[in-house]
């Protein structure tokens, strides 16, 4: 028993390399949970204090209830109710609004009509009142309380922004009605304007949308009453009148009125902070329910909460199996170390083991202390690993940067139990590893004493074959589940996937390395010129690959020729590679191999009938290198004859000592391939993230949200934004939506010159040309554009209905400099002869100005309605101005073809002609003849400024795959509900803020657009409505805080610096994915380090008798060191460079569903695999010196051999 328990002490050092290879095995088991758990409660933290002020903000819609003040107390008590049980303490504020049914709003130059009239549009609005108003707001003019004395009407504010949209004067009335035909009447006389004071609480801070809310149109009241007509884009007029008038309001006259309940609340957002993310997701669902319970019919939004955890929980899922890649191929790392220890111990044993066979010590209480040192290295590690992965994990997050005050050792380990259970099961997974390789031992022990008598030893079947039989299970898992499922590198977001593309990687790298170990000692072995094996593996594989792909290629169509050539390119290449490989064979036999090879590589390629494809050349050349390394044999067997002793000895004992470094290889290669895909993942996991944030941005600056109602618009912005000192360009863009066909898409309109020099792409949205696509959209107007002289003051032409229109009217549609139209009326057609016709030319409109359209237009039928309009023709001649002196200028004789009828349909649609049937003066007039169709309640005419007549447009790759479409063909699609004659010039791949996996897009010229647009428009135009600003890097002035301050409340600034960092900072795992990554290069270094240590010590003393051999030749010890170092440095250079290769390589395969994207759900723009390279190579060298390093104490070692003693013992 002491014999065996001095074994322990003796081999104290492969030990220690087992204690601690199964403990950084152990450790990543336990480290999982437990960083992720981190993570998570890290990145919850993170978001709240990301949120601005310091409450989550609660917003109960209550159900539209009959007017009644007892019922609204009573809906006030319950949420009272349910609030306080739920957050008590925690509530920093509460208020509360009530606000009526949507009105039509009726006041001067705009009131609501008595009968139905679709001429103009009538504004809509309600009456609100919210809790604590005065307090909290400023006023600008007028009073809050004005006496009401007769009691007909209600004293109202309005915001500063309404005020400005409407021009609204103070004691100005408004009227409000249900409908047209109403009986109700609501009288509010305006006593103020007022805006938010922004001071106290967080809700007045994001009030807008209640004091200026947006437009109706997406919501249930977009449908207006029957018999107006209203603009959907409008924004509703809100008329705040105190509580008192409002509680009169409620108990008036009027049937049917139903007031809407409105309750906001902040609660302190650090009363969310968990042990456990998915308790503030509860508490938040639990309340909802209960109020959804307590008051039927209401909505319930506690804000940001739960989409701040559904966001971490989906940023956790993304990251889960990247995270676990990582730790897998570490706990791998680690168990190859101790499978290379226990290989070192057990070795380091086997003559003492031998020995004690030899003197009666049984098997079983041999294996029986194996057991116990096993079981007592796996206990220990399986409790030690938690506590150090939570020291890491600890460590870790301190290293994010963001402070936590609830995330400490204790609460890290006590919420992540399972990383005992983890620890344990990667612990047993080491100790069985370790006992395999034990048991393995003491076979070979029990061996040897069998052999003794014989005088010779060989190999067991398991020793020689091990690696054999642990490829061979790898290879058929691998090659089962790529084959056999479904969900190979399949999305990561379906759980059954998760498991097996956490294990593939690392299972692929050890069988690559397991592969790579048995080909290198015969690459050695050809290098050495003493053997081709590796040349007829190679051989066979490619010859029978392609013999295989021509046979496959044309199984279908097979010919007796092909069928003929295809055997005799088979038999001439395996005739001649068979001559080329008998031993002792003539020189003229070898070179006529060759000979044959040749032939049969230059026959298949030049005189068959085989379809030569990339893949049939690639399999040529692959056996012309074959031919090539054949050839070049002979010249490596006479280098070896004469190759010195420090090339030719480290060959001979790497091909004939694989068993020494195939577990350190095995590990070498293992950990370069972590290494690497650490760095690509890593790379790639960046480049992701900034790709994807410019490609959302565009430029260094984007605005969005602009309204044509604001007092800026886009054109106003863009001025203002350009005279900032730093603002390289800045260029407006109009996003719409259309369609092409039954395709529905999305459009950007883009100024083609200044988008495309300051927006941001890259090479591969286009092959790199689109600036050179863009530039094609730029196309002159042409001169048929008729503009007005600057004296005009009014205008008009000569009319001839072909019968008389009493419901028809004629209307023209004008265009100031500023790019604003105007549609003027100048009669009705209820005159079926030649008429005069003029209108006055509105002064708001500044010089230049252009005549765009004439249209008629056919009041009483909705705008989006499919009914039938009155069909017909008129004639049009002499279009003439008359200016401040009554002086008459003919400005169109109407006599050329620049006039184009509006696309009303394309079945049958409208038409314009010059004719001489009808003429006022001259010899010619324009016909326009319209149907019963018309495009968006417009018929007419129009100049069309573009040569080709339709408007061109850059598609998305997705036009091509449709079938009634085809480039450079003109069709007409529909634009913002627009019919419209269009033409698609060119494709692109992916352009910024376009996304193709969501919908096709078009992208077109913002100048045709909008004059298109517009001239359909009539009363609501269209305009841009976003702005994007190229900023100077290089100062130093913040143009993105500089643009956020000066522009209008409601737009949404997005500047790419802090979009960038928004990312860095709000994506934790993307934070904590990087720290695990230098860390796993960190931990793979010391494997590697201890690794080499263990293998270099474990030679020193197993190849004594080899360097005494060596000594007694005559080779000095410095010749022996070089000899040692070459080996060495060849194995772990090797190791290194094919766990490279291959770490990149299976990155390649995985990091498209490995690399998660963190909130941004699209697949745009394309993953572009990147590696950090200055991760690995600063890695590498490190590792280079460190095996140097321990190179230079094994020499010191050989230095001092006692070369006398090692003869006596041998």
């Amino acid at each position: 028993m002491k014999s065996i328990i001095s074994l322990s002490t003796n081999n104290w050092q492969y030990l220690l390399t087992l204690f601690l290879g199964c403990m950084l095995a152990c450790t990543m088991g336990a480290f999982g949970p437990i960083y992720m758990n981190a993570l998570n409660r890290l990145g919850f933290e993170s978001e709240l204090t990301r949120i601005s002020g310091n409450t989550i903000d609660v917003t109960i819609f209550g159900p539209r209830l009959p007017a009644s003040s007892s019922r609204l107390n009573q809906t006030n008590d319950t949420v009272d109710r349910t609030l306080y049980s739920y957050f008590d303490e925690s509530i920093e504020y509460q208020y509360r609004t009530y606000k009526s049914g949507v009105y039509l709003l009726g006041y001067n130059n705009r009131e609501i009509p008595n009968e139905p009239d679709f001429s103009y549009t009538v504004a809509r609005g309600w009456v609100q009142t919210i809790k604590d108003l005065e307090p909290n707001i400023s006023l600008l003019s007028g009073d809050f309380d004005v006496q009401n004395n007769d009691e007909t009407h209600y004293s109202a504010l309005i915001t500063k922004l309404t005020q400005q949209r409407f021009q609204f004067e103070l004691g100005q009335t408004i009227e409000l009605r249900k409908s047209i035909d109403a009986k109700e009447l609501i009288q509010v006389v305006i006593t103020g304007i007022f805006e938010p004071n922004y001071k106290d609480d967080k809700y007045w801070n994001n009030v807008e949308m209640f004091l200026d809310p947006p437009p109706l149109a997406d919501t249930a009241d977009a449908t207006p009453p029957p018999g107006v007509r209203v603009d959907a884009d409008e924004p509703p007029i809100a008329l705040f009148i105190s509580e008192k008038d409002f509680g009169s309001y409620a108990e008036g006259a009027g049937n049917g009125k139903l007031v809407s309940s409105i309750w906001f609340a902040g609660i302190d957002k650090n009363s969310f902070i968990s042990n456990d993310i998915q308790y503030p997701k509860l508490l938040s669902d639990s309340f909802e329910r209960k109020i959804k319970t307590s008051l039927a019919g209401s909505t319930v939004f506690v804000s940001s909460i739960k989409g701040i955890v559904l966001n971490i929980e989906d940023k956790a899922n993304a990251a889960n199996v990247s995270l676990s890649v990582l730790i897998t191929s570490l706990i791998t790392c680690g168990i190859l170390l101790v499978a290379l220890a226990a290989r070192n111990l057990t070795s380091s044993r086997n003559p003492h083991f031998t020995l004690l066979k030899l003197r009666g010590a049984s098997l079983t209480s041999l294996l029986n202390f194996y057991i116990i040192e096993i079981l007592a290295i796996t206990v220990v590690t399986g409790i030690l690993a938690p506590l150090i992965a939570t020291l890491i994990s600890k460590l870790l997050i301190n290293f994010t940067g963001i402070s936590s005050q609830s995330i400490d050792i204790f609460s890290l380990l006590s919420n992540s139990p399972v990383a005992f259970l983890y620890s344990f099961i990667v612990a047993i997974l080491a100790g069985l590893v370790s006992s395999l390789v034990s048991i393995i031992s003491l076979l070979q022990a029990g061996r040897k004493i069998n052999y003794a008598r014989a005088g010779n030893e060989s190999p067991s079947l398991i020793q020689k074959h091990f690696f054999d039989g642990v490829l061979l299970i790898l290879g058929f898992i691998t090659i089962w589940y790529l084959l056999f499922t479904d969900t190979a590198f399949a999305s990561v977001e379906e759980g059954s996937s998760q498991l097996t593309s956490m294990l593939l990687p690392s299972i692929l790298l050890v069988a690559i390395a397991l592969l790579f170990i048995r080909l290198f000692p015969m690459t050695i072995r050809y290098l050495s010129g003493r053997s081709t094996s590796i040349l007829n593996l190679l051989w066979a594989l490619g010859f029978a690959y392609i013999s295989i792909y021509i046979f496959w290629q044309n199984i279908n169509d097979f010919d007796i020729i092909v069928l003929f050539q295809l055997c005799l390119f088979a038999t001439a290449t395996v005739t001649g590679y068979t001559l080329t490989t008998i031993k002792n064979s003539r020189f003229i036999i070898w070179v006529l191999g060759l000979i044959l090879q040749a032939s049969s590589i230059i026959f298949l390629y030049q005189f068959t009938e085989i379809e030569m494809t990339s893949t049939m050349k690639l399999n040529l050349i692959y056996l012309g290198v074959i031919l090539l390394l054949q050839l070049i044999y002979p010249f490596l067997k006479l280098i070896e004859n004469r190759s010195p002793l420090w090339v030719s000895m480290p060959l001979l004992r790497l091909d004939r000592g694989e068993r020494y470094y195939s577990t350190l290889l095995l590990l070498v290669i293992t950990s370069a391939g972590l290494i690497t895909m650490a760095s690509t993942v890593g790379g790639t996991f960046s480049k992701v993230q900034a790709d994807r944030a410019w490609y959302q941005n565009a430029t260094d600056i984007r605005v969005t949200g602009i309204s044509k109602f604001m007092q800026d618009d886009a054109k106003k912005l863009q001025e203002k934004y350009q005279s900032f000192d730093g603002v390289e360009s800045a260029t407006r863009v109009m996003r719409i939506n259309g369609g092409v066909g039954s395709i529905s898409n999305e459009i950007l309109a883009i100024d083609p010159v200044v988008f495309a020099n300051s927006a941001w792409f890259r090479e591969d949205f286009s092959s790199g040309e689109t600036q050179k696509i863009l530039n094609r959209l730029n196309i002159p107007l042409n001169q048929n554009s008729l503009f007005l002289p600057e004296t005009s003051s009014e205008i008009g032409m000569w009319v001839k209905p072909s019968r008389k229109f009493n419901n028809l009217y004629l209307l023209g549609v004008l265009q100031g400099s500023q790019g604003k139209t105007r549609t003027i009326s100048l009669g009705s057609l209820n005159k079926s002869g030649w008429s005069r016709m003029v209108a006055e030319i509105p002064r708001t409109l500044k010089s230049p100005i252009e005549l765009l359209s004439i249209q008629i237009h056919e009041p009483g039928i909705a705008k989006n309605s499919k009914a039938k309009r009155t069909p017909g023709n008129i004639y049009l001649d002499q279009i003439f101005v008359v200016d401040e002196t009554n002086q008459e200028t003919i400005i169109d004789e109407m006599e050329s073809p620049r006039w184009s009828p509006i696309p009303t349909t394309v079945i049958a649609p409208d038409y314009a002609e010059i004719t001489n049937e009808h003429v006022y003066s001259g010899e010619f007039s324009t016909k326009y003849k319209f149907g019963v169709f018309a495009n968006l309640d417009v018929r007419g005419i129009y100049i069309n400024n573009l040569e080709s007549g339709r408007i061109p447009f850059i598609a998305s790759k997705y036009f091509e795959n449709l079938d009634d479409f085809q480039i450079n063909q003109g069709f007409y699609g529909t634009v913002s509900g627009r019919l419209t004659p269009l033409v698609v010039i060119d494709t692109i791949d992916y352009f910024p803020t376009l996304y193709p996996e969501k919908s096709m897009f078009l992208i077109g010229n913002i100048d045709h657009l909008t004059r298109y647009l517009n001239i359909m428009s009539r009363l609501e135009s269209i305009e841009p409505n976003e702005v994007y600003v190229d900023a100077d890097t290089s100062d130093n002035v913040d143009i993105g805080t500089l643009i956020k301050n000066t522009s209008p409340r409601g737009v949404s600034v997005s500047d790419i610096t802090s979009t960038l960092n928004e990312i860095k900072s709000g994506n934790i795992h993307l934070t904590g994915w990087k720290l695990l990554s230098i860390t796993s290069v960190i931990f793979v270094i010391i494997s590697i380090s201890i690794g080499n240590y263990s293998h270099l010590d474990f030679l020193s003393k197993n190849s004594a008798s080899t360097t005494a051999l060596l000594r007694a030749l005559g080779i000095n010890k410095l010749e022996i060191a070089i000899i040692n170092l070459v080996e060495h440095f060849l194995v772990m250079g090797c190791g290194l460079i094919v766990g490279t290769l291959v770490g990149r390589q299976i990155s390649l395969l995985i990091v498209t569903n490995l690399t998660p994207a963190g909130s941004l759900n699209t697949t745009s723009p394309p993953i572009i695999v990147t590696t950090e390279w200055m991760i690995i190579i600063p890695a590498i060298i490190v590792i280079a010196a460190i095996m140097m390093l321990t190179q230079i104490v094994a020499s010191i070692k050989v230095y001092k051999t006692d070369i006398p003693s090692i003869t006596r013992i041998g």
